[in-house]
């Protein structure tokens, strides 16, 4: 028995060089306890850092039914771990490593298949058009705010044209074709 354990700890050290993380789950001094999840990793973006969401159901009382409900939480990832985007991970929760992060990657389980992903940026690409209605509406309402603000302007440039014919026509005492067309109009009635 005694070998056994001697045999793990070699392979433990050997890897042990190659990660340098305290906070590592396998090579580090991290203790890991309370809640275990298994997840997507959606975000491999951050430094050692992973966001992992997975599907769960929750009861709606009112309706007697279940509801589908997703979870996101921010997990550390070991560099000799090294979970990325799309794998299936385990994680563990530990200490408060950071504001938000309190669990750890212990293990990556797989990769998800191609039409897993492709099925999942899907459904992500439809709630950003959900979501974009709303900032169609705005555009919508700017640009008629604009085209109001333009037909206001139109309106002041007739009117102060008109001003400055009829000027013209007080200081010069001629009329145009169409203020003589007009006045005829009104001796005709």
């Amino acid at each position: 028995m005694k070998t056994k354990q001697k045999k793990t700890s070699q392979k433990r050290e050997g890897k042990a060089r190659e990660c340098n993380d305290p906070n590592c789950p396998v090579h580090g001094s991290i203790r890991l306890r309370g809640r275990r999840f298994t997840g997507r990793v959606i975000s491999d973006k951050m430094r050692r850092t992973v966001i992992v969401s997975w599907i769960r159901r929750a009861f709606v009382k009112k309706y007697e039914r279940y509801e589908k409900r997703v979870s996101k939480v921010t997990a550390h990832n070991p560099d000799c771990i090294g979970a990325q985007k799309g794998d299936r991970v385990r994680i563990v929760e530990t200490r408060p490593l950071s504001k938000t992060k309190h669990f750890v990657v212990k293990e990556v389980l797989g990769r998800e298949t191609k039409k897993q992903t492709l099925k999942q940026e899907a459904i992500e690409q439809t709630k950003e058009e959900y979501e974009k209605p709303e900032e169609k509406q705005e555009e919508q309402a700017e640009e008629a705010k604009s085209k109001q603000q333009e037909a206001k302007k139109e309106k002041e440039t007739r009117e102060q044209d008109k001003k400055k014919s009829q000027e013209k026509t007080k200081e010069t005492g001629t009329e145009t074709n169409k203020e003589k067309n007009i006045k005829k109009g009104d001796k005709d009635k």
